[in-house]
């Protein structure tokens, strides 16, 4: 009895033993979303409006690359001695240039285009390792610098920090080598922010992305001087031009591929022969609602990418729109007005003004333009066809003076007359 119990204690401690042993492995060697072996590229994407592309120069990212933990203790400095009384082995940084030859024709769509481009080289290349074990690592992108407000470029950077794990093993040779590589982005709580690491540039979502655009017109700040588009509406003097009349406008606008449309907001600011001013209710058309706010320029109108602006506009005013990137696109209409012309100058982009002839009493649209980085403008020229005038009829007003005159002057004469017929019968009596 007692050998069958010892037995039994020694079979017991032997299956914990190997339990204990096999619960240790399992976790050594499943790391999150692990790719067998040391094949880890940072892969970099770029998206921007398919009206764009990338300088001869290309565009260059850094990534750093910075020890946090070895197994279970964490490194205070990169520098601080936690493995076996040496520091983590340090890995160089990994820099990526983009150019236009790397555009992924299959992912650009919808007005985007998408480039894309591995690391040449693995994110451990030639990293000597000190001792089996996990060493962590924490991967980030550098600034790229690429954004300038003053000329309207942004380079929105990826602020995703992953965490990088090499699970090192013995090589069987005095040396050692990387068994697995598991990376978890540590901003997503999504099964645990494990990422998918393949050497596929399709597949692989270890990988940093962003979004560069411009705005249309060159960027700055003055809506009288830097606006994205601007549409102005000028009425020529004539005989019967009332310079005071409001005319129906109709502006579409359509989002750039780097924006959202009914999310993305443009600033709408009325001007008054260069002075940004307040919407008057004669600026208003009937049945619409303006959403509006203020800033140091002035009142303006917020109109989301992707919707219609209806405004009257008189002579001497204009809309500028704000903050549109390039590659939006938009179309403005005036709607036809009685014994009106409408002709449009039309700058597309900077470009050489192009004629667009209206015909009396009809409506005249710029059709639909894409914006470009430069200047981009319409201008509406209203003209009155006195040829469709109404010839007024009968005694005006106006008139009045100068038929007192000619009444007063015949009654005189008639008065004269008279005068000198009487004079002349008494003369002769």
């Amino acid at each position: 009895m007692k050998r069958n119990k010892r037995l039994k204690a020694l079979l017991s401690l032997a299956m914990t033993a190997v339990l204990t042993v096999g619960a240790a492995t399992t976790a050594y060697a499943d790391p999150p979303a692990a790719i067998s072996g040391d094949g880890a590229y940072i892969l970099k994407e770029l998206e921007m409006d398919d009206t764009l592309s990338i300088p001869s120069g290309g565009y260059t990212f850094n990534f750093s690359v910075t020890p946090k933990k070895f197994n279970d203790t964490t490194a205070v400095t990169p520098t601080a001695p936690i493995v076996n009384g040496s520091a983590m082995p340090g890995v160089t940084d990994t820099s990526i240039t983009l150019q236009e030859a790397d555009k992924d024709n299959n992912a650009s769509t919808g007005g985007i285009s998408v480039y894309k481009k591995q690391a040449a080289n693995k994110i451990f290349n030639g990293v000597t390792w000190n001792a089996p074990g996990t060493y962590t690592y924490t991967v980030k992108e550098r600034t790229s610098g690429y954004s300038n407000p003053t000329t309207g470029k942004t380079m929105t950077d990826d602020t995703t920090e992953y965490e990088v794990t090499a699970y090192v093993k013995n090589d069987g040779a005095g040396g050692y080598v990387i068994e697995n590589i598991g990376v978890v982005d540590t901003e997503n709580t999504e099964d645990g922010g494990k990422v998918s690491v393949t050497p596929d540039p399709d597949t692989n979502q270890f990988k940093f992305v962003n979004v560069y655009s411009e705005t249309a017109g060159g960027g700055g700040t003055d809506p009288t001087e830097d606006a994205s588009l601007t549409v102005s509406k000028v009425v020529e003097a004539t005989d019967h031009s009332d310079l005071g009349q409001y005319f129906p406008f109709f502006i579409d606008t359509t989002a750039a591929g780097t924006e959202t449309a009914g999310t993305t907001i443009y600033k709408a600011y009325l001007i008054d022969n260069g002075t940004v001013i307040p919407m008057a209710s004669q600026n208003e058309v009937s049945g619409e609602t303006y959403a509006t706010d203020s800033d140091s320029n002035g009142d303006y109108i917020k109109v989301s990418a992707g919707s219609t602006l209806k405004i009257n506009l008189k002579h001497g005013q204009s809309v500028a729109f704000m903050n549109m990137a390039v590659g939006a696109q938009y179309k403005a209409t005036e709607d036809a007005v009685a014994h009106y012309i409408a002709d449009i100058d039309l700058v597309v982009n900077g470009g050489t003004s192009t004629l667009i002839q209206g015909a009396v009493n009809t409506a005249n649209d710029t059709g639909t333009q894409a914006l470009g980085a430069d200047t981009n403008s319409a201008a509406f020229t209203n003209m009155y066809d006195e040829d469709t005038a109404v010839t007024p009829t009968g005694i005006q007003s106006n008139d009045m003076p100068f038929l007192s005159m000619i009444v007063l002057a015949v009654a005189a004469l008639g008065g004269y007359t008279v005068i000198r017929f009487r004079k002349k019968t008494s003369a002769k009596n």
